[in-house]
């Protein structure tokens, strides 16, 4: 599943994904999604706080890299360490748009 159309999650692309573009087009997702600062931040007494989704869904992120943390290394503005301590926001399951 690439989106739950909830407020908490990320954005859907505004193309079709193609096998040619799929790599950066994910990149990108994961880099906007994290710079959302009303779904991941670091707080002021130094805490990442990251959405429920990477909660929910830690053993697939903490599989791409060594730790959670160092995952979201790879698209943060800021600098983190493996050592960062993480907590989780509450999830926003309200539709993300209006039909």
């Amino acid at each position: 599943m690439l989106n739950c159309a909830s407020v908490s999650c990320s954005a859907l692309p505004p193309r079709a994904l193609t096998s040619a573009t799929l790599d950066s087009t994910l990149d990108a997702a994961a880099r906007g999604f994290l710079a959302d600062r009303s779904k991941n931040r670091l707080s002021p007494d130094g805490w990442l706080e990251l959405s429920s989704i990477f909660k929910w869904n830690g053993d697939d992120f903490r599989a791409a890299a060594k730790g959670l943390p160092a995952y979201v290394a790879r698209y943060w503005q800021e600098p983190l360490t493996a050592q960062t301590p993480v907590r989780f926001l509450p999830y926003d399951g309200s539709l993300n748009g209006s039909w």
